[in-house]
């Protein structure tokens, strides 16, 4: 019998893998000028004492940056990163990189 809520979840998680990709894609910038190109998630777990999940990413195989949210959806924090190396834009039409350019590689479901 297929379980319900496993399946339910990982389509969660997915969704929201592919929102924190487009959120990098609206405001993170490296700061040395390069594209992103490549976007892959390193873990992505709920801290069962605090209640909090927390996402971490590395960027092209160099730069990374974790996120923290109060729940699947909520607000994104981002922690966990170098600040000389990554960057945020507040206006988010100032990177015009198509998302479809961006090789992005989520997390096997266990």
């Amino acid at each position: 019998m297929k379980n319900l809520f496993a399946t339910t979840e990982a389509s969660s998680r997915k969704q929201e893998q592919d929102r924190i990709v487009n959120y990098i894609k609206q405001h993170v910038e490296l700061t040395n000028g390069n594209q992103i190109k490549k976007i892959e998630f390193i873990d992505f777990q709920k801290n069962e004492m605090t209640g909090t999940w927390g996402i971490s990413t590395k960027i092209n195989e160099q730069f990374s940056i974790s996120f923290s949210e109060d729940r699947i959806g909520g607000k994104l924090r981002a922690l966990g990163y170098q600040p000389n190396e990554i960057g945020f834009s507040k206006d988010i039409n100032s990177n015009n990189q198509n998302v479809n350019d961006i090789e992005v590689i989520y997390m096997k479901e266990e």
